[in-house]
C-alpha cells in the first residue's frame, strides 16, 4: 500500500510538472508575434499581350503605261485584335470558436464534451485577383505612282486604306467570406491598347495624262474599344452567441473585412493620313480630287466596384474602396495638297472643264466613361467603423493638325478650284462615382465615413490650315478660288458623385460624408486660310474663309449625406460637398492676303472672313445634408459651386503686302461671336437634437 501511494503521488508530481510545461508554452504562444498557422488565401491572374506590326504597300514605279484605260493602285489594310483577360477568385475561411468544437490544442488532454477551442486561428484570409490585357497595332499603308508616265483613257485612282480594330477587354472578381476571421477581396483590371498607323497616297515624280478623273486618296479609321471592370466583394462575421448562450470561446475582439477594386483602361492612337501630288503634271478632263481623311474613335470603359461588410459581437472594421480611370489619347496629322520643289520646273496641274478638289479632314471621337461604386457596413456589439472610399478619373487629349493646300505648283481649273481644311473632333467624358458607409456600435460607439471624387480633364489642341503658298500660279477659266479653314470641335463633360454616411452608437456616433464633381476642360486652336507669295486669278470670286466654332459644356453635380446617432451622449454628423470646372477656350484665327497678286472675275468679290463663335456653358451644382443626434449633437453641412471660364484669342482678316483686282469690291471680315452660359447652385441643410 505504501508503494502505490507512493506511485500516485509521483504521477501526480509528473501531470502537474507537465501541465505547468503545457501553460508555459501557451503562454509564450499567445504572445508570439508570428502566426502560428498558414493564411487562407485564394489568388488567380491573367495576363495577354498581342501585337500586330507590318506594312501593306501597293505601287507603280518608273513605269510607262499607253494607251490604258483604268488604273487602280490601291493598298487596303484592315488588321484587327479581340482580346479578353478575365480572373475570378473565391475564399471561405471558418475558424470554429464555439465550445464544443472537437479541434484541441496539440498536447492538451480533454475529457469528453469539454474540448476547449483552438487557440491558432488563420493569419488572414482573403480573396485576390487581376487581368491585364495588352494590344498594340502598328501599320504602315502606302500607296503610290512614282517616276512613272502614264498616258490613261479611263480614270486614275490612288487609294490607301487602313481601317484598324482593337477590342480589348478586361475583368476581375474577388468574393471573400470569412466566419470568426477577418478577410480582405481585392481585384484590379487593367487594358492598354495602341494603335500606330501611317497611311499615304501620292503622286511623285511622275506625268499622268488621263481622259477621265484623277483621284488620289488616303482615309485613316480607326477604332479602340477598351473596357475595364472590377468588382470585389468581402464579408466578415462572428457566431454570436454559444450553444449555452453565453458569447463565443475565443471570439476574436476585432472583425475586419477590406474590399478594394481599381480598373484602368488606356488607348492611345497615332495616325497620319497623307495624299499628295509632288513634283508632277497631272492632266485630267475630269475631276482631280486629292482627299485626306482621319476617322479615328475610342470608345472607353473602366469601373470599379467594391462592398465589405463586418459583423462581430466586439469591434467591427469594413472599408470598401473602388478606383476607374479611363485614359485616353489621339494624336492625328491629316494632311492633302500639290506640291512642286521646283516652280521653274514646267510641272502643271490642269483640268480642262472640271474641278481640283484639295482636302483635309480630321473627325476624330473620344467617348471616355469611368465609374465607381464602393459601400461599407459594420456592425459590431462594442464599436463599428465604416469606410467607403474611391474616385472615377477620366483623361482624354487630343492633338490635331489638319492642312490642306498648293505649294509652288502651276494649277489651273475650267471649273472652281477648291481647297478644304476641316476638323470635327469630339470629346465626350461621363465619370459617376457612388460612395455609401454604415456603422453600428451597440454598446460603444461608431463612426462611418464616406469619401469620394468624380472628374474629368479633357485637353484638345488642333491647328487647321488651308493655303496657297510659294510662288504658286492658280487659274480657274470659268470658276471660283475658294479656300476655307474650319474647326468645329467639341468638348462635353458630364460628372456626378453621390455620398451617404450613417453612424448609430450608445456612447458616441459620428458621421462623415465628403463628395466633390470636377472637370477641367481645355480647348486651344488655331485656324488659318491663306494665300502668299502667290498669283491667283479667278473667273468668279475668290473667297478665303477661316472659322471656328469650339464648344464646351460641362455639368457638374454632387450630393451627399450623412446621420450619426447617439442613444446616450454625442452624436455628430458632417457634410462637405464640392462641384466645379474650369473651362478655357483660345482661339486664333485668321483669314489672309500676303505678298501676293490676287484678282477675282468681272463684278464679282474677293473676300476674306475670320469667325469666331467659340461657346462655353458650365452648369454645377451641389445638395449637402447634414443631421446629428444625441443628448449632446453636432451637425455642419458646407457646400460649394464653382464655375471659371475662359476665351481668349485673335481674330483676324488681312491684306499686306499684296495687289488685288476686283471690280466687285473687296469684303473683308473679321468678327467674333463668343458666348459663355454659367449656371452654379448650392443648397446645404443641416440639424441636430440633444
Amino acid at each position: 500500500r505504501q508503494r502505490s501511494t507512493q506511485l500516485t503521488a509521483q504521477d501526480k508530481a509528473n501531470q502537474d510538472k507537465a501541465k505547468a510545461q503545457q501553460e508555459k508554452e501557451a503562454k509564450r504562444e499567445n504572445k508570439s508575434w508570428i502566426p502560428t498557422s498558414t493564411p487562407e488565401l485564394s489568388l488567380s491572374g491573367n495576363v495577354s499581350y498581342n501585337q500586330i506590326q507590318d506594312s501593306t504597300i501597293a505601287g507603280i514605279y518608273g513605269g510607262v503605261f499607253s494607251s490604258v484605260t483604268d488604273v487602280d493602285v490601291q493598298a487596303l489594310n484592315t488588321s484587327w485584335i479581340a482580346s479578353y483577360a478575365g480572373s475570378a477568385s473565391i475564399s471561405n475561411s471558418y475558424y470554429d470558436t464555439s465550445p464544443d468544437s472537437k479541434t484541441t490544442t496539440t498536447g492538451k488532454s480533454t475529457s469528453p464534451g469539454k474540448e476547449a477551442a483552438p487557440k491558432n486561428k488563420p493569419a488572414i484570409s482573403g480573396a485576390a485577383s487581376a487581368s491585364v490585357t495588352i494590344n498594340a497595332i502598328s501599320q504602315t499603308t502606302s500607296a503610290y505612282v512614282d517616276k512613272s508616265n502614264l498616258s490613261l483613257l479611263g480614270d486614275l485612282t490612288v487609294l490607301a486604306d487602313t481601317s484598324l480594330v482593337i477590342a480589348g477587354m478586361a475583368t476581375a472578381g474577388s468574393i471573400s467570406v470569412s466566419r470568426n476571421n477577418s478577410g480582405f477581396g481585392v481585384a484590379g483590371s487593367g487594358v492598354v491598347n495602341m494603335i500606330t498607323s501611317l497611311t499615304e497616297a501620292y503622286v511623285r515624280d511622275s506625268i499622268v495624262d488621263a481622259d477621265g478623273m484623277i483621284s488620289i486618296r488616303a482615309y485613316d479609321n480607326n477604332l479602340i474599344v477598351s473596357g475595364a471592370g472590377s468588382l470585389s466583394v468581402s464579408v466578415s462575421t462572428t457566431d454570436q452567441k454559444s450553444g449555452t448562450g453565453g458569447a463565443a470561446k475565443g471570439t476574436p475582439k476585432t472583425q475586419a473585412a477590406v474590399s478594394v477594386s481599381p480598373a484602368a483602361a488606356i488607348s492611345i492612337i497615332n495616325s497620319t493620313a497623307r495624299a499628295h501630288a509632288s513634283d508632277s503634271t497631272l492632266i485630267a478632263d475630269n475631276d482631280i480630287d486629292i482627299n485626306a481623311v482621319s476617322n479615328e474613335t475610342v470608345i472607353s470603359l473602366a469601373s470599379g466596384i467594391s462592398g465589405a461588410g463586418a459583423d462581430s459581437n466586439k469591434g467591427s472594421f469594413a472599408l470598401a474602396g473602388a478606383g476607374s480611370a479611363s485614359i485616353n489619347v489621339i494624336t492625328a496629322e491629316v494632311e492633302a495638297y500639290i506640291a512642286e520643289s521646283n516652280p521653274g520646273a514646267g510641272r502643271r496641274v490642269q483640268i480642262s472643264n472640271r474641278t481640283v478638289t484639295v482636302d483635309a479632314e480630321d473627325n476624330s471621337v473620344i467617348v471616355s466613361n469611368a465609374g465607381a461604386l464602393a459601400i461599407s457596413s459594420a456592425k459590431g456589439t462594442q464599436w463599428g467603423i465604416g469606410l467607403a472610399l474611391g474616385a472615377a478619373v477620366a483623361v482624354n487629349i487630343s492633338d490635331k493638325k489638319v492642312r490642306a493646300g498648293i505649294s509652288g505648283a502651276d494649277v489651273e481649273a475650267g471649273k472652281d478650284i477648291i481647297i478644304t481644311a476641316e476638323s470635327n473632333a469630339n470629346t465626350w467624358a461621363l465619370t459617376m462615382g457612388g460612395f455609401g458607409a454604415g456603422a453600428k456600435g451597440t454598446e460603444r460607439y461608431a463612426f462611418a465615413l464616406s469619401a469620394g471624387a468624380a472628374g474629368s480633364v479633357n485637353m484638345m489642341d488642333s491647328v487647321v490650315e488651308s493655303y496657297i503658298s510659294e510662288g504658286s500660279s492658280i487659274h480657274t477659266i470659268s470658276g471660283a478660288v475658294i479656300l476655307s479653314a474650319q474647326d468645329n470641335a467639341t468638348i462635353e463633360a458630364d460628372s456626378l458623385v453621390v455620398g451617404i454616411a450613417v453612424a448609430v452608437g450608445k456612447t458616441s456616433a459620428v458621421a462623415a460624408s465628403l463628395g466633390g464633381s470636377f472637370s477641367v476642360n481645355d480647348l486651344r486652336k488655331e485656324v488659318r486660310s491663306t494665300i502668299s507669295d502667290s498669283t491667283v486669278t479667278s473667273a468668279q470670286q475668290v473667297d478665303i474663309d477661316a472659322s471656328s466654332n469650339g464648344t464646351i459644356w460641362a455639368l457638374t453635380v454632387g450630393g451627399v449625406g450623412s446621420g450619426g446617432k447617439a442613444e446616450q451622449n454625442f452624436g455628430g454628423a458632417i457634410s462637405v460637398a464640392g462641384a466645379g470646372s474650369v473651362n478655357v477656350i483660345d482661339s486664333t484665327v485668321e483669314a489672309g492676303i500676303e505678298g501676293s497678286t490676287v484678282t477675282s472675275g468681272s463684278g464679282l468679290d474677293v473676300s476674306l472672313a475670320a469667325v469666331d463663335s467659340s461657346t462655353i456653358a458650365a452648369n454645377a451644382g451641389i445638395l449637402s445634408i447634414a443631421v446629428g443626434l444625441g443628448s449632446k449633437a453636432l451637425a455642419a453641412s458646407l457646400g460649394a459651386s464653382v464655375a471659371i471660364n475662359s476665351v481668349t484669342g485673335g481674330i483676324r482678316a488681312y491684306a499686306e503686302d499684296s495687289t488685288i483686282t476686283s471690280s466687285g469690291g473687296l469684303d473683308m471680315t473679321a468678327e467674333s461671336k463668343a458666348t459663355i452660359w454659367a449656371m452654379t447652385l448650392a443648397g446645404v441643410g443641416a440639424g441636430g437634437k440633444g
